[in-house]
């Protein structure tokens, strides 16, 4: 969803909002180790400061970075001129991208501005190589039941009715999104292809000792930061056993 008035003022012109997206592309390269060279997707770009971070700390060889609103689209590719990075309008739930295409796709905070996320992240793993990464930073909606959440409920406008729990998140990709709704049926993102895959976890918080960057081995349990969010989580796609000794 597009975002209001005040979001967008405080997207594009908070300062702040770069000292603050640098450290987190740092945390989240630091996590995936994703070496250089790599074909990358961004989603939700925003004004492109992010994508300016990535660009430098992901050092990718092709890069792609989307977003919805194409006001923003435009200030991102003004925040990028002279960079490699090829800026343009697209929806993260319905991506225009061929199966297999991306080494890596990175979002910061952007799948729980999205009502129909369980589309976006079957979307994303399927644009994914086997073997490639999905690296986020995200909230959840416990993230808007805090104190201060609930006061920024009354200046930003989510899909807060739609939006995930942080075990809802994890779950859906654990399943490769072929997740029901709260009664059972099946949502639209069910038909779409799973990966035959083991899937590797990072979940890294401001809490030193619940942190780590230590992958856990074929699920999607970990530590979640106290106050409910998701704090930095990288997801690994990786060839199934089976897969792989039929392909040697």
């Amino acid at each position: 969803m597009r975002m209001n008035t005040i979001e967008f003022g405080l997207m594009t012109l908070n300062p702040l909002r770069h000292i603050y997206l640098r450290k987190i592309v740092i945390e989240l390269q630091e996590i995936s180790q994703l070496p250089p060279g790599k074909n990358v997707l961004e989603i939700g770009c925003g004004n492109g400061v992010g994508s300016r971070y990535i660009e430098e700390f992901f050092q990718p060889d092709q890069f792609t970075a989307t977003d919805l609103d194409e006001r923003l689209v435009e200030i991102a590719r003004r925040n990028n001129k002279g960079n490699k990075i090829k800026i343009e309008v697209g929806n993260a739930a319905k991506l225009r991208f061929a199966d297999n295409e991306f080494d890596a796709v990175l979002g910061l905070s952007v799948i729980h501005h999205i009502p129909n996320w369980r589309d976006c992240n079957a979307e994303l793993q399927r644009v994914i190589k086997p073997g490639g990464l999905l690296i986020i930073k995200e909230l959840s909606i416990e993230t808007f039941e805090t104190p201060f959440g609930k006061i920024s409920r009354q200046i930003v406008s989510h899909p807060y009715d739609d939006m995930f729990r942080k075990n809802e998140l994890l779950e859906c990709l654990k399943k490769g999104c072929s997740c029901g709704d709260d009664h059972g049926r099946s949502s639209p993102a069910s038909n779409v292809r799973r990966f035959n895959s083991q899937v590797q976890l990072w979940i890294r918080t401001k809490d030193p000792e619940i942190s780590g960057s230590n992958p856990i081995q074929g699920g999607l349990e970990g530590k979640r930061h106290p106050r409910g969010c998701l704090k930095v989580a990288g997801l690994r796609f990786r060839q199934s056993h089976e897969r792989s000794e039929r392909e040697n």
